[in-house]
């Protein structure tokens, strides 16, 4: 029996991925510490070989942020912009090659889109278990979902007006104030139960 050439090879990253997919699902799950598993990772040969390498050359020694010239390649970071896919199957567009002042910048960057993609989603699942609560199950097919919303936020408005001992006086167009609006999109406005 003839092995094709590269076989061996592809199974044994096949592996590979499989084996650092399942440990960061573990570090989701939180069976395993993202931190140890994630520094476990940059330091296989996964990484530094299969997925590492290829970023640096098409870098090709300018950081791709700045486009600072770096000689020395262990100087440069590569930066993962989503972990979506971390674990072997990241892709061209998930990483970039970064000076180290660059990879700070990129981080937070991340972290910021991250934790505003998260507010987000809490929002609008308060929003949506408030329209369930009021309207059942199938409340998408007969109401605007910005009309509920405006609904939504007036109530919480009213009773923040309740907790605060704080007249309740709604915008001209019947809507709570923009600043209350920003303030409960950005959870900082708590409630343990939307409406009694």
């Amino acid at each position: 029996m003839v092995v094709p050439k590269g076989w061996l090879e592809q199974k044994q990253h096949e592996q590979d991925v499989k084996y650092w997919t399942q440990r960061f699902d573990d570090a989701r799950n939180g069976k395993e510490t993202w931190d140890v598993v994630y520094t476990a990772y940059i330091g296989s040969p996964l990484w530094k070989n299969k997925i590492r390498t290829p970023i640096l050359k098409r870098a090709n020694g300018k950081c791709e942020g700045c486009s600072a010239i770096i000689i020395d390649s262990s100087a440069f970071d590569v930066h993962h912009w989503t972990y979506d896919r971390i674990g072997g199957n990241e892709r061209d567009e998930d990483l970039s090659a970064l000076c180290f002042s660059c990879h700070q910048k990129a981080d937070r960057k991340r972290e910021r889109i991250k934790e505003q993609e998260r507010l987000e989603n809490y929002y609008y699942a308060r929003l949506h278990g408030f329209a369930r609560w009021k309207y059942g199950e199938l409340w998408e097919m007969e109401y605007d979902e910005d009309e509920v919303e405006q609904e939504w936020l007036r109530g919480l408005y009213k009773k923040y007006c309740r907790q605060e001992n704080e007249p309740f006086e709604l915008d001209y167009d019947g809507r709570a104030p923009e600043w209350f609006m920003e303030m409960v999109h950005n959870d900082q406005v708590k409630f343990y139960e939307d409406f009694e």
